[in-house]
């Protein structure tokens, strides 16, 4: 894709695949861009993100992220708590979306 539809070979951070993930506390939506081969970029940087990534039509991600307990309303998060997290992908050049929501059992 870089190589034949952007001019520089770089695709723009708009066009870049976004992760957005939020508990069921109201200001806790996270908005991570990712893939592309570049360092993932989150709009909170209590969130911690890893990404691997790479380019030219290998476009598959690998992406973790790990969410401070204060994001659940809680101090700590403990062995037997229940979590609420939503979260949605949308691909490179949004193309495609995928979607789940839950309620886990922390073990």
């Amino acid at each position: 894709m870089e190589e034949h539809y952007y001019r520089d070979k770089k695709i723009p951070e708009a066009d870049r695949a976004e992760w957005t993930v939020s508990t069921s506390k109201p200001d806790s939506i996270i908005h991570a861009r990712i893939g592309a081969g570049r360092e993932p970029v989150v709009n909170n940087t209590a969130v911690g993100i890893v990404n691997l990534s790479a380019v030219n039509l290998n476009v598959r991600n690998t992406v973790a992220m790990e969410l401070p307990a204060a994001m659940f309303g809680k101090e700590q998060l403990r062995s037997g708590d229940s979590i609420d997290l939503a979260s949605t992908l949308l691909t490179h050049g949004r193309a495609y979306r995928a979607e789940w929501k839950g309620s886990f059992t922390l073990k």
